[in-house]
C-alpha cells in the first residue's frame, strides 16, 4: 500500500507545489514573495527528498519496515509546504480555491490509480496448487502482502496460492522444514502501481507441527480449529490475526495494526501478545500464562482461565474481564477503564490517579494489582 501511495504523493508534489507558489507572485509584495520563496524552496526540496528516500526504502527493503510509520511520515512531509501555503492564503483568497481544487484532484488521481491497478492485478492473477508429498515438522512462511489461512484437512496436504506476473511463490521442504517465500522479479513501475493482496491457503492434517513461523507485512492470518502446534511465532504489520488451533508450548504474536482474536482453545501454553493499534479478544480459552502489551485498543478476556500469571501493560484502551481468572493478576494501564468479573478470591491492590475504584474487600488468594493513571476500576466476583 505504501509504495503506490508515496509514489502518487511524490508525483503530485513535484507538479503541484511549484505551480501553486508561482501563482501567488501577482498577489504578494515583491519583498514578501522573495522571503517566502527561500522557505518554500527549502521545504519543497526537503519534501521531495524524503518522499524519494521513502519510496526507495519500501521498494527494496519493504518487509522490515512499518507500513503505518511510513504512511505517517509521508503525510507529515506534506505539512511543511502546506503551512507555507496557508501563510500565503492569508493574503490571497484565490489560493484557498486552488488548494481545494488541488486536494480534490489528488483524491481523484489516487482513486483512478487504485481502480486501474485493481483491474490489472485481477486480470493477471493465477491460482496454483502445490502438493505437499514429503514429511515436514516445521513451517517457515516469509512473505509481504498476503492473506494466510491454515486449514485442517482430511484429504491431501497442499498449498493453494495466487501468483502475479514476475511475483511468484517459492515452496520447498528442506530437512523437515516447509519453507514458503515470495520471488519478487517485478520491474520498478510494477511495484509502484501494485496494490495487490494475495492469498496463501495451506491445508494440513491433524498431526502436531513442531513450530510455525510467519513473517508477513500486510494481510490477515488465520489458524483453523483442530490444528496442533508446539510453538507458533507470528510477526505481522497490518491485518487481523485469528487463532483457533491448539498450541501446547508457546504462542507469540506481534501485530502493529490489527486485531488479535483467540477463541475456543483448551490447551494453550505460554501466550505473549503485542499490538500497537488494535483490539485483543480472548474467548473460551485455557492457557498456562498470558502476557499482553497494547498501544491503542480494547482488551476483552471472556471465560478465560490462566493457570499461572496474567500480565497486562497498556497505553490507551479499556480492559474487560468477564468470567476471567488467573493465579495472579497484574495490570498497568495509562488511560482506560478496568471492569468486569473474576472467579476466585484475590488480595486486591487497586489504584487510579483520575477515576474511582470499586473492588471487593477481600484479603486472601492470589494477588490482583491494578494501576490506572486515567480511568475507573470496577471488579466483582462472578456469581
Amino acid at each position: 500500500f505504501m509504495i503506490p501511495t508515496i509514489s502518487v504523493i511524490l508525483l503530485y508534489s513535484i507538479v503541484f507545489y511549484p505551480v501553486l507558489f508561482k501563482s501567488q507572485k501577482n498577489y504578494l509584495e515583491e519583498d514578501k514573495y522573495n522571503k517566502l520563496s527561500k522557505w518554500f524552496l527549502f521545504s519543497y526540496s526537503l519534501l521531495i527528498l524524503i518522499l524519494i528516500v521513502l519510496l526507495l526504502v519500501f521498494i527494496y527493503w519493504y518487509s522490515p519496515f512499518n507500513i503505518l510509520l511510513g504512511f505517517v511520515i509521508s503525510i507529515s512531509c506534506m505539512l511543511i509546504p502546506l503551512i507555507i501555503g496557508l501563510l500565503l492564503a492569508l493574503t490571497s483568497k484565490r489560493l484557498i480555491k486552488i488548494l481545494s481544487i488541488s486536494f480534490v484532484g489528488l483524491i481523484f488521481l489516487m482513486s483512478i490509480t487504485c481502480l486501474v491497478n485493481s483491474v490489472i492485478i485481477n486480470s493477471n492473477k493465477e491460482i496454483n496448487t502445490y502438493k505437499l508429498e514429503d514429511i515436514f515438522e516445521k513451517i517457515d512462511i516469509e512473505v509481504y502482502s498476503e492473506n494466510i489461512n491454515i486449514y485442517l484437512t482430511n484429504g491431501e496436504e497442499k498449498i493453494v496460492y495466487s501468483n502475479l506476473k514476475n511475483y511468484s511463490l517459492d515452496t520447498n521442504i528442506i530437512n523437515g522444514k516447509l519453507v514458503i517465500k515470495r520471488n519478487d522479479n517485478r520491474k520498478f513501475y510494477e511495484k509502484i502501481f501494485n496494490f495487490s493482496l494475495l492469498t496463501i491457503d495451506l491445508y494440513l492434517k491433524n498431526e502436531t507441527i513442531e513450530s510455525l513461523n510467519i513473517d508477513n507485512s500486510t494481510g490477515r492470518i488465520m489458524l483453523d480449529e483442530g490444528l496442533l502446534f508446539n510453538d507458533v511465532f507470528i510477526n505481522n504489520s497490518t491485518g487481523d490475526i485469528k487463532i483457533y488451533s491448539s498450541i501446547y508450548d508457546n504462542l507469540e504474536i506481534s501485530n502493529t495494526t490489527g486485531d488479535i482474536y483467540i477463541k475456543d482453545i483448551d490447551d494453550l501454553g505460554i501466550v505473549n501478545l503485542k499490538t500497537r493499534t488494535g483490539d485483543i479478544d480472548i474467548v473460551n480459552v485455557m492457557c498456562e500464562s498470558l502476557n499482553t502489551k497494547t498501544g491503542t485498543g480494547k482488551t476483552r478476556l471472556i471465560n478465560t482461565i490462566v493457570t499461572n500469571d496474567f500480565w497486562m501493560d497498556g497505553t490507551t484502551g479499556d480492559l474487560l474481564l468477564d468470567g476471567f481468572d488467573a493465579s495472579n493478576i497484574y495490570v498497568n494501564l495509562t488511560t482506560g477503564n478496568v471492569t468486569g468479573t473474576i472467579l476466585t478470591s484475590k488480595y486486591f491492590s487497586a489504584n487510579s490517579n483520575t477515576g474511582y475504584v470499586d473492588v471487593p474487600k477481600t484479603f486472601e488468594g492470589g494477588e490482583c494489582e491494578i494501576f490506572v493513571n486515567t480511568g475507573d476500576i470496577k471488579i466483582n466476583y462472578k456469581e
